[in-house]
C-alpha cells in the first residue's frame, strides 16, 4: 500500500507497516485470558455462596471516572431479582482515597460482612486487618502500584500480583474481567463501562490495552447505550474516543469534584438504571453539575497567584475536587511547573495539593526531596498530590524556589508536515488506522506551511474562519485575531476531526496555533 500520508504517520510513530497491520487485526478473541487472574473463580465462588447466605456486602470504590465504573460493573455484576449489595464513593474530602477505619466501623455498625474493594485497597494492610479483626472479609479488585506487603486476604485480583501483562490495566478492566468469572458470560454493557476506565485512568494504550479500547468503541456505537450516548449535548451518530475523553469522562468526574453529599451516589444509580426517564433526568443533573465546574475554573483569577520564580504557586479557596483542573489551567497559560494548594473542609490546619507539570520537571522528585514536610504524597513524573500542614508551607515554598533556577519546561510537541492535498476522507480512514489515540500514542498534530492570506479572505465567517477547500475538506480557525489579515502568509498547526452534516462527511484541521509571515 504506497500513500505518502500514510508514510509520514508510520515515520512519526516509529511503526512498521505489517505491525500497523497486525494491531488493527486484534479483536475481543486476541484479549488476555480471565484464567491469569487465579483468584478469580475462587472470588466469584465466595462472593455467591455469601449470596445464597444472604450475606451483607459492600462494594467500596473510587471518586474518579475509574472508580465510578468500577463499582457500576459489580453492583450490575452481583445484583440479581433476589439481591442487591450496598455500595459507596468515597467523599474527596471527607473520606479521602481508599477504605478507612472510620468508615470499616460505620460499614460494621450497618451490618455489612463482606467489603469488596474496587480501584483502592491493595495497599491498605492495616485496614484490611483491622476489618478482620471485627469479623469482616475484604476482597480487593485494584490496578495500583503494590507495597512491600499484601493485604492479609485471600480475595485478590491485581495485574501485578497476577502478571496480567507487561502494561498496567484499569480497575474497570479487573472488575470486568471478575464478571466473566461471576456471570459466565460476556456482558456487552460492563465491556463498555471498562473501556471507559481505560481512557480515563490514562492507561497505555499498547498490546490488550489497544484492543480493548477499539472494541469497546465498536461495542459502544453498535448498542448506542444512553448512559453514553445522552451525555453528548448534540446528537451524535458515532463516537470515538476522543468523544469520550473529552464529552463523557469530565461529566462522571465532576460530580465527586464538587459533590460531597450523598447525590455524588447519583452517578452510579445512572449506569445501574433501567429507566429511560430516569437516564434522562439523571444525563441532564450530569451536565449541570459539569457546567458548574467548567464555571468555577473559568471564573478562576489566574492573577492571583505567585509568580516570582520558575514555579507557579496558587492557593485555591474553591472546592478542593477543582485543584487539578486549576492547575492544567494555570500550567497551560504560564508553562511553568504549578503547585495548587486547597483548602480541606474537614481539617482547617492542612492544604490539600496538586502537581502539574512538563518535561523538564519531575513532579515526583521534588515531593521526594520534600517528604518530611508531608503528610502524604504521590503521584508521578508530570502529576501529582500532596497533603501539607499550613505551617510548613512557606518551607516548602522555600525549599521548591530554591531549586528552581534552571528549569525550562518543554511540550516536545512534533508536527507533520503535509500540503492542504492531503486533507481527505480517504487520508482521514488512514489517520484512523493509528486511533485509539491516548496515552503512549498521543493524537498526531499536522502543519500546513505558507498557506496565501489572500485566499482566506474569501472565508472570514462572523470572528471564525472557515477556509473551505472543497467539499469533502476545511480548514477552521476560531475567534481569529484580525492582525492575521496584515500578514501575506500563513503557517498554521492543528489536528484532524471528522464533520458530519445532513448525511455527508468532511475533514476539518481545526486551527490550535499558527505563525504570520510579512
Amino acid at each position: 500500500m504506497k500513500n505518502n500520508f500514510l508514510d509520514k504517520l508510520l515515520e512519526f510513530y516509529d511503526l512498521d507497516y505489517n505491525d500497523l497491520v497486525e494491531e488493527n487485526y486484534q479483536t475481543l478473541k486476541d484479549l488476555p485470558s480471565k484464567d491469569i487472574f487465579k483468584n478469580g473463580q475462587k472470588i466469584a465462588s465466595f462472593l455467591k455462596e455469601a449470596i445464597l447466605s444472604n450475606k451483607k456486602i459492600l462494594i467500596y470504590g473510587d471518586y474518579d471516572c475509574d472508580g465510578i465504573m468500577s463499582t457500576s460493573i459489580m453492583m450490575l455484576t452481583l445484583t440479581s431479582e433476589n439481591y442487591k449489595p450496598g455500595y459507596y464513593i468515597p467523599s474527596r474530602e471527607f473520606d479521602g482515597y481508599g477504605l478507612t477505619k472510620n468508615n470499616i466501623d460505620r460499614f460494621h455498625d450497618l451490618g455489612y460482612q463482606i467489603i469488596v474493594c474496587v480501584d483502592n485497597g491493595i495497599t491498605l494492610v492495616d485496614e484490611i486487618n483491622y476489618a478482620k479483626s471485627l469479623g469482616m472479609e475484604v476482597v480487593i479488585l485494584d490496578h495500583h502500584t503494590v507495597q512491600n506487603k499484601l493485604p492479609d486476604t485471600l480475595f485478590i485480583m491485581h495485574p501485578e500480583v497476577d502478571n496480567f501483562g507487561k502494561f498496567n490495566i484499569s480497575a474497570g478492566v479487573v472488575s470486568f474481567y471478575f464478571s466473566l468469572f461471576y456471570l459466565e458470560y460476556f456482558d456487552e454493557f460492563l465491556f463498555s463501562l471498562a473501556t471507559l476506565s481505560v481512557l480515563s485512568d490514562s492507561m497505555p494504550l499498547f498490546s490488550y490495552n489497544r484492543t480493548f479500547v477499539k472494541e469497546g468503541i465498536k461495542v459502544i456505537n453498535k448498542n448506542k447505550y444512553p448512559q453514553i450516548f445522552k451525555l453528548f449535548k448534540k446528537q451524535i451518530n458515532e463516537i470515538s474516543e476522543e468523544d469520550l475523553q473529552m464529552q463523557v469522562i469530565p461529566k462522571i468526574n465532576a460530580v465527586c469534584r464538587l459533590l460531597n453529599d450523598n447525590k455524588r451516589f447519583n452517578v452510579v444509580k445512572f449506569f445501574l438504571s433501567k429507566s429511560d426517564e430516569e437516564i434522562s433526568k439523571l444525563s441532564s443533573w450530569l451536565e449541570l453539575i459539569n457546567d458548574k465546574r467548567k464555571e468555577l475554573v473559568n471564573n478562576i483569577d489566574l492573577n492571583k497567584i505567585d509568580n516570582e520564580s520558575n514555579i507557579v504557586f496558587y492557593f485555591n479557596d474553591e472546592n478542593e475536587g477543582i485543584g487539578g483542573l486549576i492547575a492544567n489551567k494555570l500550567l497551560e497559560k504560564y508553562n511553568k511547573p504549578i503547585f495548587v494548594f486547597s483548602n480541606n473542609e474537614s481539617d482547617k490546619t492542612i492544604y490539600k495539593g496538586s502537581v502539574r507539570s512538563k518535561k523538564g520537571y519531575n513532579v515526583m522528585d521534588a515531593l521526594t526531596q520534600n517528604f518530611t514536610l508531608l503528610k502524604a504524597f504521590g503521584g508521578h513524573e508530570f502529576a501529582g498530590g500532596f497533603t501539607i500542614l499550613k505551617s510548613d508551607v512557606n518551607k516548602f515554598k522555600e525549599n521548591l524556589t530554591k531549586n528552581s533556577e534552571n528549569i525550562i519546561l518543554s511540550d516536545e510537541k512534533k508536527y507533520i508536515e503535509i500540503s492542504v492535498n492531503d486533507l481527505t476522507l480517504e487520508n482521514y480512514k488512514v489517520y484512523r488506522m493509528f486511533a485509539p489515540f491516548g496515552e503512549g500514542r498521543a493524537k498526531p498534530h499536522f502543519r500546513i506551511n505558507h498557506l496565501n492570506i489572500s485566499e482566506i479572505r474569501n472565508f472570514i465567517y462572523n470572528k471564525h474562519i472557515i477556509y473551505r477547500l472543497n467539499s469533502e475538506a476545511s480548514i477552521l480557525l476560531f475567534n481569529y485575531d484580525p492582525v492575521i489579515l496584515d500578514a501575506s502568509f500563513i503557517d498554521i498547526f492543528g489536528s484532524f476531526k471528522l464533520n458530519e452534516f445532513n448525511g455527508l462527511k468532511s475533514v476539518q484541521l481545526i486551527v490550535e496555533g499558527y505563525e504570520l509571515i510579512y
